[in-house]
């Protein structure tokens, strides 16, 4: 599904509910299905080098936090072995990779959304009841490409010193005051026309009550206990039902573009 077709609305509400989905259900295996899903989106996105690169960075970072973890909380009577007079116990481990995966996961789901809303689509959602926050906000998601590609360029003819860091860093600033007085000259904050259209159409409607069914679901899974994932005192994690598991999957999926 071709999400960057659809409405800013509809595909805000969309990134919501999955980001609120991954914080409800922190769950080893739908975490790890939903890392998968977004890690696939990426190579079909990226492309193989690119993503690879981006994923290998995001399991280190889950790394760390599988070894950091354990060293710092120590909660949980499995005891793994002592590290001088601390005790690496099994079950902050395990809580450690849980956390690293909901990290992780997050982080491809943000990646996944800054591809698919753009800084025009955030502008158009959100220019006409606050101005200043559209505008910051579509600042901050393309600060990350532009300041990367800035860096390639300055590497290229500098190298990498204390110089070519300070150029980066006033590049940077520049670009962003130039684009405030660029909007503020094309009467930014006033009315205007937008690119996207003012109104949601069927396909719109139906991403959005997928998105919320989804959620209240997730929300009734909650109350009923059917889905849990327990990590003290003791590791207690529930099966997940292939009704649970089915519409989960689907969900992530729609993410993916074609």
């Amino acid at each position: 599904m071709e999400l960057s077709r659809f409405h800013p609305l509809s595909v805000f509400i969309y990134y919501i509910c999955a980001f609120v989905l991954l914080m409800l259900f922190p769950h080893p295996l739908l975490l790890s299905i939903a890392f998968f899903i977004l890690c696939v989106g990426a190579f079909l996105e990226d492309g193989f080098k690119n993503a690879l690169k981006s994923i290998l960075g995001n399991l280190i970072l889950a790394a760390f936090c599988i070894i950091i973890n354990p060293l710092v909380n120590h909660r949980g009577p499995t005891t793994l072995f002592m590290l001088g007079s601390m005790r690496i116990t099994l079950e902050a481990t395990l809580y450690g990779l849980n956390m690293a995966l909901v990290l992780v996961t997050c982080i491809r789901l943000f990646l996944s959304f800054c591809i698919v809303m753009t800084s025009v689509k955030i502008m158009t959602l959100l220019s006409g009841k606050m101005p200043s926050l559209a505008l910051v906000f579509s600042m901050m998601l393309r600060l990350v490409p532009v300041v990367k590609n800035d860096a390639k360029e300055l590497k290229k003819y500098q190298g990498v010193n204390v110089r070519s860091i300070g150029m980066l860093t006033s590049i940077t600033l520049e670009d962003g005051v130039i684009r405030s007085i660029s909007m503020n000259d094309r009467g930014y904050g006033g009315k205007r026309t937008s690119l996207y259209r003012s109104c949601l159409h069927m396909r719109d409607m139906t991403l959005i009550i997928i998105s919320v069914l989804i959620l209240a679901g997730a929300i009734a899974l909650i109350f009923s206990g059917i889905v849990f994932s327990r990590f003290f005192p003791s590791v207690n994690i529930s099966a997940v039902p292939v009704y649970v598991l089915v519409p989960y999957c689907l969900f992530f999926i729609i993410s993916l573009r074609s």
